[in-house]
């Protein structure tokens, strides 16, 4: 075997050995993070109802759907990335549903509309629109690193 593909074997178990830890690290936060968004809000639907009407993007009876849809999906994806189960699906799915967050409270913001946005249940405090915009684009960044590992774990089983 040559030096360059020692070196290269070398280097591809290295990256295993140090991006499984890191990955599952991310899976853990990840999803621990949607679990402790979603609870609240499966927690007190009616609450969570008016949250989503003070968005002012769709009317009743939708608001009502997207209550109670969005957090069962957000435990469901949630669970998914932490157990590893149906795993590309559930990032992307939580990936889209960071950039829908962004977007919504981005509008808000735009509009000049202040409330809680919801993000971890009720609450009579204001949000801070540039913080949960950014912390929503942080998210997808770390997604879509999670597919991209995932895209390569897979890529070497080939």
């Amino acid at each position: 075997m040559t030096d360059q593909a020692e070196q290269k074997e070398k280097r591809g178990y290295l990256s295993v050995v140090f991006a499984e830890p890191v990955e599952i690290m991310f899976r853990f936060f990840i999803g621990g993070l949607f679990i402790y968004a979603a609870l609240p809000k499966l927690g007190d639907p009616l609450a969570f109802t008016d949250t989503v009407r003070a968005y002012q993007l769709v009317d009743d009876p939708l608001n009502a759907w997207i209550a109670i849809g969005v957090p069962i999906l957000e435990l469901l994806c949630a669970i998914c990335v932490v157990l590893r189960l149906f795993y590309a699906g559930a990032c992307t799915i939580l990936l889209g549903m960071s950039l829908g967050f962004a977007a919504a409270i981005g509008s808000l913001w735009a509009r000049g509309i202040t409330i809680n946005c919801g993000c971890f249940g009720a609450s009579d405090e204001a949000s801070n629109y540039p913080l949960h915009i950014a912390g929503n684009i942080g998210l997808a960044i770390l997604l879509v690193g999670m597919l991209w590992w995932e895209w390569r774990r897979l890529r070497k089983q080939r």
